[in-house]
């Protein structure tokens, strides 16, 4: 027999709302709040750690086609030399 073992999500508390909000913003947690809000504190902030390690080295350059462009190619270089 299989059972349903999930169960309805409960609001958070004040201070597992406050963890949320400083590992979002890269605030240090407050020894003053909760285990449980140390859990979602050490939580959100080793996963927000691995999403920015695996963001690119370089950011990706938007793509458009030859189509969109306006202008000559030389118009829509960028001038290294500052001029």
């Amino acid at each position: 027999m299989i059972t349903n073992t999930f169960k309805r999500p409960r609001p958070l508390t004040h201070d597992e709302l406050k963890a949320a909000e400083a590992a979002f913003q890269g605030q240090p947690f407050n020894v003053d709040w909760s285990q449980s809000a140390r859990a979602i504190y050490d939580g959100l902030a080793a996963a927000l750690r691995k999403r920015q390690d695996d963001q690119p080295a370089f950011p990706l350059l938007e793509y458009r086609p030859a189509r969109d462009w306006e202008g000559s190619l030389d118009e829509c270089m960028v001038s290294q030399e500052g001029d």
